[in-house]
């Protein structure tokens, strides 16, 4: 693996400024690169400058893996529940417009229900008078 001259600070623990030093008066060897950043090999680094926080490398590496692996799950799963959202919405809306249908048509069916109602005359029939039948006789 190899650092730059700020990942090589973080790992070691030490500044930015201390770390160029040493390569300036040579007690570790870094590589620079076309585009004038340095390269640090791993191996050279912790050869001047023990790990930090008593982990090895390789420990800090796997967790670092570790640290990945859970953003990346971490992204799917949010990706997953902005589908499930989408989903929920989109249910509710089609919820509610059977909803409204449902009132329309119910609507509907009472109209056309009073419109065939069968009308009773509820008016009491007429009153029958006694002397047309007198004068009958």
């Amino acid at each position: 693996m190899v650092f730059t001259i700020g990942q090589a600070a973080k790992e070691s623990g030490k500044s930015k400024s201390t770390i160029w030093k040493y390569i300036n008066n040579g007690t570790l060897s870094a590589q620079k690169n076309e585009g004038g950043t340095y390269s640090i090999d791993a191996a050279e680094l912790f050869r001047v400058f023990p790990p930090t926080e008593g982990k090895t490398f390789d420990e800090r590496y796997e967790e670092s893996n570790a640290n990945q692996k859970i953003s990346l799950e971490n992204e799917v799963l949010k990706v997953q529940l902005a589908a499930q959202s989408e989903r929920v919405r989109t249910l509710e809306a089609d919820k509610q417009f059977l909803q409204e249908q449902l009132q329309r048509t119910t609507l509907l069916l009472t109209s056309v229900q009073d419109v065939h109602k069968p009308q009773y005359d509820t008016s009491p029939p007429p009153k029958r008078r006694w002397w047309p039948f007198a004068s009958r006789r």
